[in-house]
């Protein structure tokens, strides 16, 4: 490109320059424009646009704010505002700007899904149902209104109103992801869990590249107990988000029954790291690899993490067993006399599994099942006590 000559033309040029991620080249063509002119507002609104690519969002606002202050009714420079007093959660700002608008055009939808949902955010639900009403009386087939009043009205209480929202919504815009998830969420308050899984699947369906519907759909196959379709759905969600720890803990269990010792340790592996003070991850990796014939690693693991452990807690006792630093007698005694159900039902499981892998299986069985059916918390040591013995582990396809 050559240098061009005139305002016009200049402006252009920076224009393409900054389409073509030159800003540096950019931002001195503004400049010296601004220096010629410093009334110029296009040139401001482009420097504003290069200030917020950068992520300076205080030059950005600085330069936003100058040109506002030349003219004020600067329709994109107005909305860049407060699409910025939104992201810094700056409400009051962003209200007075669409209330603003409003007092010119009254209808003006823009303005009040902005307002209606500054007044979700603020828990003031009951105007923000009023301010959706008031665009749906306008644009009857808007599906994003629909979709935010569905949201005030399950704050007021009003869920079957909200799903009748989500479900217009729908109607109206078949292919938009959100909506189903929304609808999901809902079906799950509502217990309609079958029909919340045929919305994550759908949603899945329109993409699958994101990871929102698979933890969602995830979650329902593990609470059925549908383990093949689960270790799928949360593999998929560690795929598209490896930091999305809460899956690792549900797929090592996952893995532990289905024995994918491997696989098993390295979940819990992962989920402690996200989590250092859920101590049992560690004994389940440990567990994991003695399951998997890896005793020497798990006594290993074992060994360099005791110091982890709060000494004297019964996660401490249970390491010590599992490493062969305890007796059995020593053990089974104390989670006898251990007086919480939860604590207790966490020990014999362990003990449970011990004993199965050393060929006592009546006596495994019976602590399995003593954990499996203390009540109290779902922890995930009964969780995978339930799946042990289920028919089958329902191997589900």
């Amino acid at each position: 490109l050559k240098e061009p000559e005139g305002r016009e033309t200049r402006l252009l040029y920076s224009r393409l320059l900054l389409l073509a991620g030159r800003l540096d080249e950019a931002q001195a063509e503004l400049n010296e424009l601004v220096a010629v002119d410093p009334q110029n507002t296009d040139a401001l609104f482009n420097l504003s646009l290069i200030e917020g690519i950068r992520g300076n969002v205080a030059a950005q606002k600085g330069f936003l704010q100058e040109l506002i202050g030349i003219e004020k009714e600067h329709a994109q420079a107005q909305a860049s505002l407060v699409e910025i007093s939104l992201i810094e959660e700056n409400y009051p700002k962003a209200r007075e700007y669409f209330e603003y608008v409003l007092t010119v055009d009254s209808k003006n939808t823009v303005a009040l899904m902005g307002l209606g949902n500054i007044s979700l955010k603020e828990e003031n639900n009951e105007e923000a149902l009023q301010l959706f009403n008031r665009i749906l009386i306008n644009e009857p087939d808007f599906s994003f209104a629909y979709l935010d009043r569905s949201k005030a009205r399950r704050a007021l209480g009003d869920t079957l109103g909200a799903l009748a929202d989500i479900t217009e919504a729908i109607n109206l815009d078949e292919e938009y992801y959100w909506n189903y998830i929304d609808r999901g969420r809902l079906l799950i308050e509502l217990r309609r869990k079958g029909d919340a899984l045929v919305d994550f699947d759908k949603a899945v369906e329109i993409d699958s590249d994101y990871f929102i519907a698979y933890i969602y759909r995830a979650g329902l196959n593990y609470e059925a107990d549908k383990i093949n379709a689960a270790i799928k759905d949360y593999e998929k969600v560690i795929e598209k988000k490896p930091d999305y720890h809460f899956a690792y803990g549900p797929l090592g269990g996952l893995y532990f029954v289905t024995d994918n010792w491997s696989r098993s340790a390295e979940m819990f592996q992962n989920a402690y790291e996200y989590d250092n003070l859920e101590y049992s991850f560690i004994l389940l990796k440990a567990l994991a690899l003695k399951q998997g014939a890896m005793e020497k690693e798990a006594r290993k693991y074992l060994e360099g993490m005791m110091k982890q452990l709060p000494g004297e807690s019964w996660y401490y006792t249970i390491a010590r067993y599992l490493a062969g630093e305890r007796s059995e007698f020593a053990a089974v005694n104390a989670a006898n006399k251990e007086k919480d159900k939860i604590i207790k039902g966490q020990m014999l499981f362990y003990l449970g599994n011990q004993f199965l892998s050393e060929g006592k299986t009546i006596a495994g069985l019976k602590y399995i099942i003593e954990a499996r059916d203390i009540k109290g918390q779902e922890i995930l040591e009964r969780k995978i006590a339930h799946w042990l013995l289920m028919e089958d582990n329902q191997q589900d396809e």
